[in-house]
């Protein structure tokens, strides 16, 4: 990402007090909430400078929160048939929130970010119908 230093470091600052909350958690909708983080400060940081790759992380990461929130409510809600959520999702959240605080402290590579983002789309999309159909068949390996 091409940020100002100042800048960078507030967002490596508030991602990492994200991170730190998230794996000192063990509810799922305080995990989801720290989570939120990436988007927010995201959304806060393009305001003061404009990036394409900050603008993808905010992206995909506001779609994964919102996508985990969903199936979250419906299971509260027995909105839909109880297909629950993969046992280890909110570890494996945390760890891909870890590895983007990396991308970021370390001014990863595109390839790296999209590897990243990719890994945060299978986690949400896991956690939709068609999704746990494809984990039930193997398809997707979390």
């Amino acid at each position: 990402m091409k940020l100002p230093d100042t800048v960078r470091d507030r967002l490596v600052w508030e991602l990492g007090f994200a991170v730190d909350k998230m794996r000192a958690e063990s509810h799922p909708h305080a995990k989801l909430y720290y989570f939120s983080v990436f988007f927010t400060e995201a959304n806060r940081i393009l305001n003061m400078a404009w990036d394409t790759d900050l603008l993808l992380l905010h992206n995909v990461t506001q779609a994964t929160q919102t996508a985990i929130a969903s199936r979250l409510t419906a299971m509260a809600a027995r909105a839909e048939p109880p297909l629950g959520v993969p046992p280890d999702l909110f570890d494996l959240l945390t760890s891909a929130a870890a590895d983007l605080l990396r991308y970021v402290e370390q001014d990863g590579s595109h390839e790296e970010l999209c590897g990243i983002l990719g890994r945060l789309s299978e986690l949400a999309y896991a956690t939709t119908g068609n999704g746990h159909y494809l984990l039930e068949k193997g398809a997707i390996k979390l």
